[in-house]
């Protein structure tokens, strides 16, 4: 008898009128079927797909008490038939999935022939971009040459400009002269004696300070002490400057060369110190606002402008400042300058004069332009031509305008039409008026003066070696100051003198050091009278950077007598003399292999004895530092024998033992794997180097250990 397969319950009674079946073939009561299907969507026999939609009700017409008999064969055609709908189930699914096979495949040949397009692309794109990465650097290089040049133009601009000043300056001066002479002769003709005539000062301080003749009415300012007559190389002796803002503040307005402006005051006899100290005499700056800045107006230090030093340079004497721009800003350059949204317009000027001012506007922030209708303010010489209109007139203002800006006066911004900024018969229109800096020019009321316990046969008179000096008898152990004095007692006399060249000259090396300071010392030595060393091997000097074991240290050795800091020659150019090595002496060197190194015990055991002598090496090709070169020399200099070839097996065996090295690399181990079972042969190149810091041979250390299979 038929029965559900869920509830195993025969189709008789109530629910043969409720069965129903699958398209599998198996038969079920409808409710047991609905609560299966809420669970699941497959037959609970076979596990077949089922949907409501494919459910088949089954009238059965069965009488409960009757015995029904089954067909096998029945059975079988059933199963066949449920194996034949699943076998079609199955071909429908594998036939689905060999067509999404090929969509993919398809889809995949397209994007691969998409893929080769792209690269094909990028290739090419690599190719533009390296043609451009090229044409980008062929650029830089021709701005960065054009910028060099532009530089160095403006320098040579700007010192020619300062050179043409100087002659204007002299010729305006003789004619102010040759105008008062002219007066105070016409005025003696007519018999005015009972006048007081303000006659011009031609004393000899006002001359040589070459300082506008106003601004000698309440004080005297100095340069150097008026007894010293300094020549034209050597007119910033005993000057000390500190740079500090120049290259990193206010780029491209300024002459900002750093490394230009320390060679030409080297060059001139002044030295340049790193950091801020009592030494100082002069610090050059942009601004007041700098904190070393504030400090040195305190300390009484001399604040000026690169622009002052290049007018000074250009003079070849030393003077107090005596424009605007010599003046640090009493502003910071990091805020708001009190001109940058003026625009500003310069006419009736010399070309000198033109960029004299331009510098000026520039440095407090105004724009220079070229159009008289487009500017909120004309600075002038005259008041002539289209600039007396009624629409220009009020805007026009002389030179003291801009003065009065750059040494703070904020309210002159407002104050152009005022009479004090429309006086344009001024003798001299950049006359600074020293009562608005008097903190700055404080520290000019007292001369320099550089000191020596030198005699003076040291020092060689010029040019007429005939006339003769004394100098006071009173010497002492502290410096004192050089007085020289003319027998004659002629004021008009100028004294000049240079240092005389040590008779030894000391060779130098030095080591460690960047590009700009390695130039700032070779040139302090060559001022000094000694000399660069001219190879290598030849130095009696070695002055380091920091006390570390260098490679200049090994090339060196056989002929170095002092290693030095460079405070050596600093020192030494402050003094105008090479001091005594001693204290300058470096007694510890660090090295990374050996530690401290006493550099005094090195050196002496070095001139005692060679101690290679009668060791031979030979060095491998592979070595790249120590260059072989320079390997070659230290052990030399140390008596070692260099060989060119490496000795055969017999010959090494047959050779006493640590009287044969080979210096080589774990790289080469081709070239001496058959001499792995002879010891203490093949070593390092720190071998050599650590050897000649102990003074001893380190044969257990620095060893290439050997294996069979090497």
């Amino acid at each position: 008898m038929f029965s559900c397969s869920i509830c195993d319950e025969a189709f008789v009674g109530i629910h043969q009128d409720s069965t129903f079946t699958t398209l599998c073939g198996h038969v079920f009561h409808h409710h047991c079927l609905m609560n299966w299907l809420e669970r699941s969507e497959t037959c609970p026999h076979c596990r077949a797909q089922v949907s409501m939609n494919t459910l088949v009700k089954l009238f059965l017409q069965v009488d409960p008490h009757a015995r029904v008999s089954w067909d096998r064969k029945t059975d079988e055609e059933i199963e066949t038939l449920n194996l034949e709908c699943q076998l079609k189930s199955r071909n429908n699914a594998l036939k689905s999935t060999k067509e999404y096979i090929d969509t993919i495949k398809s889809q995949f040949e397209r994007q691969k022939k998409e893929n080769i397009g792209l690269v094909a692309n990028l290739k090419l794109l690599k190719e533009k971009l390296i043609a451009l990465e090229t044409e980008k650097k062929k650029f830089e290089l021709k701005l960065l040459e054009q910028t060099t040049e532009v530089q160095s133009l403006t320098k040579n601009l700007y010192d020619l400009q300062s050179q043409n000043s100087v002659i204007i300056d002299k010729l305006k001066s003789e004619i102010a002269n040759l105008k008062s002479e002219k007066v105070y002769l016409q005025k003696r003709c007519h018999n005015t004696e009972n006048i007081n005539i303000e006659q011009p000062c031609t004393s000899k301080m006002c001359i040589e300070n070459e300082i506008p003749l106003q601004n000698q009415t309440k004080n005297l300012y100095y340069g150097h002490d008026p007894q010293l007559h300094l020549t034209a190389q050597q007119f910033l002796l005993g000057c000390v400057f500190l740079i500090v803002e120049l290259q990193v503040e206010h780029e491209g307005n300024l002459c900002n060369d750093i490394k230009m402006s320390k060679v030409d005051i080297i060059a001139h006899g002044g030295s340049v110190d790193q950091i801020y100290s009592t030494r100082i005499t002069h610090v050059m700056c942009i601004t007041q606002k700098h904190h070393i800045v504030e400090q040195a107006i305190k300390d009484g230090k001399r604040c000026v402008t690169d622009f002052w030093l290049r007018d000074v340079i250009a003079r070849k004497h030393m003077i107090p400042p005596w424009l605007a721009h010599h003046f640090p800003l009493p502003y910071s350059i990091n805020h708001n300058l009190p001109c940058q949204d003026l625009n500003i317009y310069i006419a009736n000027f010399s070309i000198n004069e033109y960029y004299r001012i331009k510098s000026m506007i520039e440095l407090v922030g105004g724009r220079v332009i070229d159009e008289v209708t487009k500017a909120d303010i004309i600075v002038s010489m005259k008041l002539e031509g289209e600039l007396a209109e009624s629409s220009f007139i009020n805007r026009v203002v002389n030179v003291q305008w801009i003065n009065d800006i750059i040494f703070g006066e904020k309210l002159s911004l407002k104050k152009s039409g005022y009479s004090q900024y429309q006086q344009f018969d001024l003798s001299d229109p950049f006359l600074v008026n020293y009562d608005m800096v008097p903190h700055l020019m404080e520290a000019w009321k007292f001369p320099i003066s550089f000191y020596s316990a030198q005699k003076l046969d040291d020092y060689t008179v010029s040019p007429d070696s005939s006339t003769k000096f004394k100098r006071q008898k009173t010497l002492s152990k502290t410096p004192e100051l050089i007085n020289l004095v003319d027998d004659d007692n002629d004021n008009d006399v100028v004294i000049t003198y240079i240092k005389t060249v040590p008779k030894s000259k000391p060779s130098v090396l030095f080591s460690g050091f960047s590009t700009d300071d390695r130039e700032i010392l070779k040139m302090i030595l060559y001022l000094l009278g000694g000399k660069l060393a001219s190879r290598q091997f030849d130095p009696t000097h070695l002055v380091l950077n920091k006390p570390k074991v260098s490679l200049d240290f090994f090339i060196c050795l056989p002929t170095v007598k002092y290693v030095v800091n460079a405070n050596w020659l600093k020192d030494s150019h402050s003094n105008l003399e090479l001091q005594d090595e001693k204290q300058y002496l470096i007694e510890h060197l660090q090295d990374k292999n050996m530690g401290l190194c006493h550099v005094p015990t090195i050196l002496n055991q070095y001139r005692c004895h060679k101690l290679f002598r009668f060791i031979s090496f030979f060095i491998t090709p592979g070595i790249t530092y120590p260059p072989i070169h320079h390997l070659e020399k230290i052990i030399s200099s140390a008596g070692g024998i260099l060989e060119k070839t490496r000795r055969s097996l017999e010959s090494i065996k047959g050779t006493p033992a640590l009287s044969y090295f080979i210096i080589s690399c774990p790289e080469e181990h081709k070239l001496y794997d058959d001499l792995s079972h002879i010891p203490n042969v093949v070593y390092l190149p720190e071998f050599i180097t650590c050897s000649l810091l102990e003074q001893k041979v380190l044969i257990n250390r620095f060893k290439i250990e050997m294996t069979a299979q090497n």
